[in-house]
């Protein structure tokens, strides 16, 4: 049987799953159970749960969340029954369903929802995932249509389906950035808190009770993992209601300027050049890099030993006829105008601008500053820009490596964690952009030190 008629057969199987969901006693659990998860996620947010689930459909989000739910809903258990709604369907109408169907269904029934991290992907045919935190083997998990849309270090909550000696995803899955996942062990925590101290007040209550505290914490961890599902459909659903809702924050660097990304190109005779190129060196607030071949402007002297958390203010590079300055306000650019002026006077023309506000820049979406690349470049060309990008980031302090830069951090064990999870969250970044997302990180992982994760 082909590959076509197979996944026909489990759609099938699905289809007739829902309408019998829509029978009692079912249609009425399923109504309760998919108020009670929105009217949850609603009040996290303070709307109305009608508001709250208007947001999701008008937003094309809600196919999303009614294949998830009903998972949750097919797979859980009702007051003392020993069977859930998937197994009672197989008992009543299974005899109906091809044989790989059934076992889907089986298997279906049986399985959990984790928190799973993207570790590589085939587009069209296949990923590999693990749990997130874990450094386990990563399972390969073949699906053709969700791998079009998945990237590296993608973070989802997903089952994960055994069948016929291969790794299927279920239809509900929930996508996470790499950030967002690292929230997930907070609110188990808060979740294992308020299990504890509920757990405390029965034991307050009643005289006979005698767990300990060792076996309130344990019971707590056990009911909080349970929870996972819950917590996680939860924390979804409402980072989409807010970044729908939400309104365009106003981007400010460090001395509170609004972000515009602006480019200023000095006109320079070549002969000039080298004079230039001295004069450059020797200013105290210009710091040049040997590797990228160009000068980082500091808030302070180069060579003051108190400038490690130093701020960057802009970057300044030659070619055959400009010298260049790229700053993040408009401000700056006035501010660098002056100090080229002053520093090399008669060796400079008069500057030619560009600039770029915060919405335009995100209509060309390039996350954390990435360079902008039109369609029209070459793949050598994005791939030349990109390496001296990420080179020049290799030597500016970062705010998630406590205002370490990323070198500075390979050479501290015990900043690698961190410093992992920041070059996850950059691979990841730049594979949402498009023309980008083919970019091989492998020698920033080398040059760093570290292990290139597979």
């Amino acid at each position: 049987m082909n590959q076509r008629k197979q996944q026909k057969d489990i759609n099938k199987a699905i289809f007739n799953l829902i309408k019998y969901g829509e029978q009692a006693p079912w249609s009425e659990r399923q109504v309760q159970f998919f108020s009670e998860m929105l009217m949850e996620s609603a009040n996290e947010v303070d709307v109305t749960v009608d508001e709250f689930g208007q947001v999701l459909e008008d937003n094309g989000c809600m196919d999303m969340a009614f294949a998830y739910l009903f998972e949750l809903f097919a797979t859980a258990y009702w007051d003392n029954e020993d069977f859930c709604m998937i197994e009672d369907y197989i008992k009543r109408r299974g005899w109906r369903e091809a044989p790989r169907a059934k076992r889907y269904l089986q298997a279906l029934a049986k399985s959990e929802v984790k928190l799973l991290e993207i570790t590589d992907v085939n587009s069209g045919h296949w990923v590999e995932v693990r749990p997130v935190g874990s450094i386990s083997k990563a399972l390969r998990v073949y699906e053709c249509a969700g791998s079009e849309n998945l990237k590296r270090w993608d973070c989802i909550a997903a089952r994960v389906i055994s069948l016929d000696d291969k790794y299927l995803f279920s239809g509900g899955l929930l996508p996470f950035s790499p950030y967002q996942a690292q929230e997930v062990p907070a609110l188990l925590e808060h979740a294992c808190q308020s299990d504890i101290d509920i757990l405390k007040e029965v034991r307050a209550d009643d005289t006979k009770c005698q767990w300990s505290d060792e076996d309130i914490e344990e019971m707590a961890k056990i009911e909080a993992n349970k929870q996972l599902p819950d917590i996680l459909f939860s924390f979804w659903a409402c980072q989409i209601y807010l970044s729908i809702i939400k309104p365009m924050p106003m981007l400010l660097n460090n001395d509170g300027h609004q972000l515009h990304w602006s480019k200023i190109k000095f006109p320079i005779d070549k002969s000039d050049i080298e004079e230039v190129e001295r004069r450059l060196h020797a200013a105290s607030q210009l710091d040049f890099n040997s590797t990228s071949k160009e000068w980082v402007w500091l808030d302070c002297d180069k060579n003051n030993i108190d400038n490690k958390g130093a701020t960057v203010l802009g970057h300044l590079s030659i070619t055959s006829k400009y010298l260049v300055a790229t700053v993040n306000s408009i401000e700056r650019a006035e501010e660098i105008r002056d100090f080229l002026k002053t520093l090399l006077n008669e060796l400079i023309g008069t500057p030619l601008s560009v600039y770029k506000n915060s919405e335009h820049m995100m209509d060309n979406y390039s996350p954390k500053g990435l360079p902008s690349m039109q369609p029209v470049e070459a793949p050598e060309v994005i791939k030349a820009s990109l390496d001296q990008y990420y080179r020049n980031i290799l030597d500016e302090p970062i705010p998630m490596l406590n205002n370490l830069t990323p070198r500075e951090s390979s050479k501290n064990k015990d900043q690698h964690a961190t410093l992992i999870q920041w070059l996850k969250y950059l691979e990841n970044s730049t594979a949402a952009v498009p023309h980008m997302s083919h970019y091989d990180f492998k020698w920033i992982w080398e040059e760093l030190g570290l292990e290139c994760i597979d």
